[in-house]
């Protein structure tokens, strides 16, 4: 009888874990954003998130018919404000930056 409680629990818990869905990807934790550049501003790992908080905001603005100019947007614009925000708030990852950002520029 605990074999197949522990094995009915065992398939619910995995289960659950199957059920997470999202609506996004590409984010990143901000502690690992950090430490990639602080290895080097131009790595991958620097650039990847980014190029992806330009493209998100991007699209919201777009989606919003909002324009900003042009600065907001620039790449050294978006890479310094994720690094600022991310350093202020280490828990958290970049898609929170990028809602604060956008709140910040529109």
């Amino acid at each position: 009888m605990i074999k197949r409680l522990i094995l009915i629990f065992s398939i619910i818990s995995s289960s659950a874990s199957f059920a997470d869905t999202t609506n996004l990807s590409g984010y990143q934790a901000c502690g690992i954003f950090l430490s990639d550049c602080d290895d080097s501003k131009m790595s991958l790992g620097c650039q990847g998130p980014t190029l992806w908080a330009r493209g998100y905001i991007s699209g919201i603005l777009y989606r919003q018919g909002i324009e900003v100019s042009k600065q907001s947007l620039r790449q050294e614009t978006m890479k310094y404000a994720l690094i600022n925000y991310c350093r202020q708030n280490p828990f958290k990852d970049t898609h929170d930056a990028v809602e604060e950002i956008y709140i910040q520029i529109k």
